[in-house]
């Protein structure tokens, strides 16, 4: 599952000015990625059964370098990863809140270029 409502990385991640240009009207906060579940619940269990998971997704046509794919990619792919491997009743947003600061000194000590 892939939809464009929470997988899409290649969305600006704020309405803030003087961000890098994106898809025109593409907005995909973390919370939001957060939030995304790859089984929908209008799902019978039979055909919940052949969902095997998602993906992030990322187009490059507004990213010419890499230091901009990852700055559209991070820090939402630790968002999405989590949400991917974790059980829903395990998911919580204010636990993953509080732990994104370690995640992001990781990110910082590589020097990846991510979203503040």
């Amino acid at each position: 599952m892939t939809p464009t409502s929470h997988c899409y990385l290649d969305y600006s991640q704020t309405t803030r000015d003087g961000e890098p240009p994106t898809i025109p009207g593409g907005y995909l906060p973390i919370e939001t990625m957060y939030d995304f579940d790859p089984t929908p619940a209008e799902l019978s269990p039979e055909q919940a059964h052949h969902i095997l998971g998602g993906q992030g997704n990322v187009w490059t046509e507004y990213m010419p370098t890499e230091s901009q794919v990852e700055y559209m990619t991070f820090p939402r792919a630790a968002a999405l990863a989590e949400v991917l491997w974790s059980p829903k009743e395990l998911r919580d947003w204010p636990d993953f809140s509080r732990r994104l600061p370690a995640h992001l000194a990781r990110l910082e000590r590589m020097r990846v270029n991510y979203f503040r």
